[in-house]
């Protein structure tokens, strides 16, 4: 199947710069939360139509979760890739996702694109069978990054009141390091 890319959209969580390991070997992902529309519904239905395939060509009986949760008048597309692919034969290879700015240029890995960003994201739809059942997932390629919000790991956020600016530094000539003799000596 050709990529399919999302409407502008909500970043929820990215990890589109270094891969998730907190529950595997690494994974790309990127959830969007996208407002209902036509477009919007016009891509579930062919994620429902893909998912009817999977269960004719895996025999299915029992259906795996669809890789989207509807919250209203919006849409969580959950998007994802292995960062590390392992082959039939025994071999790997490491998988990237192209991240660019507005102007299709590309967004050096320093940059920590966080939580709120406005995206659009690029994916191929792609049938399995699991344990869980028959389904598809939406592997994640590429993110344009419209509008960043930097992720910043401090868990605040900001407040009226002090800020840096306003303290005079303490002039360094103030601390002036000598070379003091001692001498051994009984305390």
């Amino acid at each position: 199947m050709s990529q399919i890319v999302t409407p502008r959209g909500k970043a929820i969580w990215p990890h589109i710069q270094t891969p998730d390991t907190r529950f595997n070997d690494g994974e790309w992902n990127c959830k969007v939360q996208l407002p209902m529309s036509d477009e919007v519904k016009s891509q579930m239905s062919m994620i429902d139509d893909e998912i009817e395939k999977a269960k004719i060509k895996f025999d299915g009986k029992k259906k795996a979760p669809v890789p989207y949760d509807v919250e209203g008048d919006t849409v969580i597309f959950k998007i994802k890739q292995k960062s590390t692919v392992r082959t039939k034969d025994g071999g790997s290879f490491d998988t990237k996702v192209m991240v660019v700015d507005s102007k299709l240029k590309p967004i050096p890995s320093s940059v920590n694109i966080g939580d709120g960003s406005e995206v659009k994201v690029s994916y191929k739809v792609r049938p399995y069978t699991a344990p869980v059942g028959y389904g598809v997932t939406l592997s994640l390629v590429g993110v344009q990054v419209l509008n960043l919000v930097e992720y910043q790991n401090t868990g605040f956020g900001e407040e009226d009141g002090f800020t840096s600016e306003s303290v005079t530094p303490v002039d360094e000539a103030n601390f002036k390091t000598e070379e003091v003799e001692v001498q051994d000596e009984d305390f």
